[in-house]
């Protein structure tokens, strides 16, 4: 009888035995801080088109004749033609994305008006 009870005791003692805390382990990486949507979000396509069409309204005003603003016109053609291509999130334009649209429209044909006018003209944007 009294074997029985010892293995019944041991048992039931080592069935709830603990296992110990681990210690934390130690590390010299900082953890990743959370992403900042500010920062890490994608560009929108709206943006990234008037960025882009900023650089091109650029070129061709800083142009001079009427061949250098054939070439941007043409870098302009084809990038307008590979981004019709590519799949788009429909998105909704804010008033401050229509206004810049138009200045650089605006932008586009005084420098066209201008390259045509004369052979030279003075290079400086509107």
């Amino acid at each position: 009888m009294k074997i029985v009870l010892v293995v019944v005791v041991l048992a039931a003692c080592s069935g709830s035995a603990q296992t110990p805390a681990q210690e934390p382990v130690l590390t010299n990486s900082v953890p990743r801080p959370p992403p900042d949507a500010a920062v890490d979000a994608p560009v929108a396509q709206g943006v990234a088109a008037i960025a882009k069409m900023t650089t091109f309204r650029d070129e061709l005003c800083a142009c001079l004749d009427k061949a250098c603003a054939d070439r941007v016109l043409a870098a302009l053609t084809q990038w307008a033609q590979d981004e019709a291509r590519k799949p788009r999130v429909e998105e909704e334009y804010t008033e401050t994305d229509m206004r810049k649209i138009a200045e650089l429209s605006d932008g586009f044909a005084k420098c066209m008006i201008r390259i045509s006018k004369s052979g030279s003209g003075s290079g400086s944007p509107p």
